[in-house]
């Protein structure tokens, strides 16, 4: 059995990873989705869990709006002329792991959920200037302030609009490289003692870590969903099409291997090349 995971504590005021590349990560826009765990440290604060930006006028954001009654999810975004903040029906508690996730399906079609529920949506056409192709994890991005407090694991982004479904199997503690592996743009699963930045998808657009980072707990729906105290064995039937419904075999988290009945496939070759 490989050793355990470990998430990585954001400090609320100069911890952040970001990726500064000019391959756009959403191409034009949406479809994409946002999903990670994240277990807040403050009751006060707009929380940036990550943000899709390109400058300062257009950015695409998943925060834990701390400093809204109720402590919602909140998906905001940005552009010229138009702001949408979009919050879940019910809220999380300070100290507890949640999931997050938001999807844009089209300029005009977006969702916000909670723990793979509480979905709020919204028609609301956001059109950026140009295409967001950055990435901050624990802030907002080239604005000020808007950092996280706490603990953050498994951020993906896909470039797809997943079902209401899929986004459930995440916050059951589904591994997101489960989950339209062909469609990551960016995994960044901040697992990894010493290295927060790791991006595991076929990109391997690699975060710099701007300040020193301690690592914490994963979350325990991770751990009983996945059958193993490090959050990463289970066995799986390959033909099962609800556990594995695109047909490829399980992938590995960074550095690891999945253990399943039939073989193990390393992470990376899962999803640079995608082997079957």
């Amino acid at each position: 059995m490989r050793d355990g995971r470990v998430s990585h504590v954001f400090n609320g005021s100069d911890t952040l990873v970001e990726w500064m590349g000019n391959v756009m990560i959403t191409a034009t826009g949406p479809p994409f989705t946002m999903s990670s765990w994240f277990n807040s440290a403050s009751a006060g604060g707009s929380q940036t869990i990550i943000s899709i930006f390109q400058d300062g006028n257009d950015w695409w954001t998943l925060r834990a709006a701390m400093n809204v009654g109720g402590d919602p999810v909140r998906y905001q975004t940005k552009g010229p002329g138009a702001d949408l903040g979009l919050n879940t029906t019910t809220g999380a508690t300070v100290g507890q792991w949640h999931h997050a996730a938001a999807r844009s399906v089209t300029l005009s079609d977006h969702a916000v959920f909670i723990d793979g529920g509480s979905k709020a949506t919204s028609t609301t056409t956001i059109a950026p200037s140009m295409p967001p192709g950055r990435v901050a994890i624990g802030h907002v991005g080239l604005a000020s302030g808007s950092h996280f407090n706490g603990k953050l694991f498994w951020i993906t982004i896909w470039t797809a609009a997943l079902a209401d479904e899929e986004i459930s199997r995440l916050a059951l503690g589904a591994p997101p490289w489960t989950i339209r592996p062909q469609s990551i743009a960016g995994l960044w699963a901040l697992d990894e003692p010493g290295f927060p930045g790791r991006d595991s998808s076929r990109y391997g657009r690699h975060g710099a870590p701007f300040a020193g980072m301690p690592t914490g707990d994963i979350p325990q729906q991770v751990k009983d969903y996945n059958g193993d105290p490090t959050g990463y064995l289970r066995a799986i039937n390959l033909g099962d099409p609800l556990a594995f419904p695109y047909g490829l075999a399980p992938a590995a988290p960074p550095g690891g291997h999945v253990h399943s009945k039939v073989n193990r496939i390393p992470l990376f070759s899962k999803l640079q090349g995608l082997t079957s």
